[in-house]
Parts: C-alpha cells; structure tokens; sequence
C-alpha cells in the first residue's frame, strides 16, 4: 500500500499581518490508523492551533467519495504545549469508512483575528477584525483489500457482539402461534450501514418472517459504534420436538487482524399441537378461576367475621350502658327511667321477675297511684340480667349475660 506523505501549508489571506506572526497560528491534521482495510474505519483529526485571539470562525465541510463520513460530535477546544509554546486548540474529528482508495480534500478554516483596531459591536458583542484563512493539501489513501473469501460478509471491526431477546422469557410453542425472536449485532469501528441482514438457519416445519432492520449509530471521540436488531417471527407448522441451529457470524478483528466468529447457540424446543396448547390454555382458565372464587370466598368470611364482632362489640356497649341505666333508676326510684332501660335489655324471666314486671306496668299505666320499690326491683330483676364482662364501675362489678 502506498500512502503519500501528508503536509499542510499555511496561508494568510490578509496581508495586514506580520511575518512573524504566522507562528501564532495554524492548521494541523492527522489519520489513524496509518494503514487499514476497506470499509473499516479511519479517524480523521483536525486541530486549529493558536495563540492570538480569534473573534470567530469555521471549518469547512468534509465529504470524501466513495466513503462513509461521521462526524464525530462538536468541536471542542482545549489547551496544549506545542513546540514549548502554549497554544489554544480547536479540534474537529471524522469517521472515514471508504469502499476503496480515497482521497481527502483540501480542508479549510476561514475566521477573523481580534486585533487593537477591530470595530465591535457591544449590542450583538461582534467584533471585526483580520480575515485570515488556511487551507490543508489534499491527501490520497490506498487501503487494504478484503482479508477472507469474498462469498462471505465483509465484516471489519475493533469487536463485535451478536445478542438474543425472547419476546417472552420463557417463549412457548404452539402449532400455528407466532413467537418472537430479537436479534441485536454491535460492531465497534463500523458503521451500521455495512452490517449484514441477520437471518436464522432454516428449519423443517418452522416458517421464518423477517422485520425490516433497525440501524443506528453511536459516536464518541474515538470513532463509532454500529448497532442493528432484527427481529424474526417464527411459526411452527407442526408439533413435535425440534432444535434451532446455532448462529454464526464471521468477522476480521482490524486490531490483531485475524478472522474471527461470533455466535449464538442452538436452542432445543417443543412444540404443542393446537389441541395440547388448548387444553393447557383451559387449565390455566380454570385454575384462575378457582382460585378467584377461594380468594371471593375467604374475604366474604373475613368480612362477615368482622361484622360479627363488630356487632358483638355494641351489643357489649348497649348492655352495659342499660344496665347502668336501670340500676340508676331503681336507686333514684323512677320507674319511667327504669322502663326506658329495661327496652335496652333481655330479662330472664321467671314468676318473681314477672310479678315485679306487672308491678311495673300497673305504676306506669294504673288507674290507681300504685307506689314501686326501686331496690326491691333491682334485688329481683337484676339477678335475671345477663351481660358480657365489662367493668360497670370502679369495683369493677360485673353482671350476668343477657338472654331473653
């Protein structure tokens, strides 16, 4: 391979400039690899050094034929020791993949140098300065033919990585069911327009559908990453147990410039018959199912339990405050009271119980002005009273439960 040296001159457009100043600043490139293959990559560096201010200023566009061109983010500037100077350096970076030889054309910057009698601006903060412009020589590049049998892809790259993704973790077969496969290739140093349509070695009774694939790039400082999925629809047209080839893809590692394949293994599969497949589909439908009415089931429970409860405890409170109520008025001897309360309650009743009862009803609702006992009553009628345990006062005095 015959590569031609590279050199840049230097011209200074404006003439109003020193001699001496045609040191502060200038254009310098670089290509590397020096030497590389067809379609593989090449970086192409563009750095504007330079120690006197520069008001503004632009590159000219690369375009190359017969090659694929990145461009490899923004410029950026920085600070470096050149030739022990101290310069500022604006760089532009380039991903060069060519078919064949190629040639770089001439590259230019044009911009304006800020000098003590540049007119500015302070509204829009422009200055006018010294128009200066630098022109790079063109450089010619013959590049290394392919490495390996031409029946094969041509596949060039710093490293590549063939992945696999189920649509389903755990893809289940079925006679006549679509599954899907999704395969995803990244070459690093190649572009994804040069990678080659994935495809699945062929099966017996297993129909293979391809998608369209997704290309795209990734570009940093050193160069690109190409990334391509595919991915592939497999129909199986008959039950029975079957096995997915292994995937093999060839590809030359431009780094230690060997032959190299990348892979993915066989897979063993089973297939159900459209009836098997139903019937597990029921199953599972009736399982669910089950296990729907258990869950309807157990909340019912739970929800009646605690409206039990619930109920018990009110019941507890209603007693007890009754309770209180009606020995209140067999104390304060008040029969109304006392038959407001007994409302509230469940008596156990029994002949003395029913002759204190009738006594009752005959004060309240007599012809006669009959007189009532209160504590006789209490001594009588509290003894048929029957509650839950719960404290009626600070002796913590407990009564019977309550029955009718």
């Amino acid at each position: 391979m015959k590569i031609y040296k590279l050199f840049f001159s230097l011209l200074c457009v404006s003439q109003s400039l020193f001699a001496e100043q045609a040191a502060d600043i200038f254009l310098k490139a670089s290509v590397t690899p020096e030497s590389n293959y067809v379609q593989a990559q090449f970086i192409y560096s563009l750095r504007l050094y330079y120690r006197v201010p520069i008001d503004s200023g632009q590159f000219s566009k690369l375009e190359i034929e017969n090659a694929h061109v990145e461009l490899l983010g923004k410029d950026v500037t920085f600070k470096t020791q050149y030739e022990g100077l101290e310069y500022e350096v604006r760089e532009r970076r380039y991903a060069i993949f060519p078919e064949g030889s190629f040639t770089i054309p001439a590259m230019q910057f044009e911009g304006m140098l800020s000098t003590p009698d540049s007119e500015c601006d302070p509204l829009f903060e422009y200055c006018i300065g010294e128009e200066v412009s630098f022109n790079s020589e063109p450089l010619e590049f013959d590049v290394k033919a392919k490495a390996y049998d031409e029946k094969l892809w041509w596949l060039p790259a710093q490293d590549v990585s063939l992945e696999e993704e189920w649509v389903l973790k755990q893809p289940f077969f079925q006679v006549g069911e679509p599954v899907i496969r999704r395969l995803k290739l990244k070459s690093k140093a190649l572009v994804s327009e040069f990678l080659p349509k994935l495809s699945v070695p062929n099966v017996v009774d297993i129909s293979s559908y391809y998608e369209p694939p997704k290309r795209n790039n990734k570009v940093d400082k050193d160069g690109v990453i190409g990334i391509q999925e595919q991915e592939v629809v497999l129909v199986a047209n008959r039950a029975g147990y079957y096995e997915l080839p292994a995937i093999e893809l060839v590809w030359w590692d431009t780094v230690n410039n060997e032959q190299r394949v990348v892979s993915l293994p066989a897979h063993n599969i089973y297939v159900r018959s459209a009836n098997e497949g139903l019937w597990w589909l029921w199953f599972w439908q009736i399982l669910s199912g089950l296990l729907g009415l258990l869950f309807l089931i157990s909340f019912i429970g739970w929800w009646r339990k605690k409206a039990d409860k619930t109920k018990v405890v009110t019941e507890k409170k209603t007693n007890v405050s009754a309770t209180k109520a009606l020995k209140q008025a067999c104390k304060d001897n008040n029969p109304h009271e006392a038959e407001k309360a007994l409302l509230r309650l469940n008596v156990v009743q029994d002949e003395k119980v029913q002759k204190e009862l009738e006594q009752l009803n005959r004060v309240l609702y007599g012809k006669e002005n009959a007189e009532w006992n209160g504590d006789q009553f209490w001594k009588v009628v509290g003894k048929g009273l029957s509650v839950y345990d719960c404290k009626l006062d600070k002796k913590q005095e407990v009564l019977p439960e309550l029955y009718s």
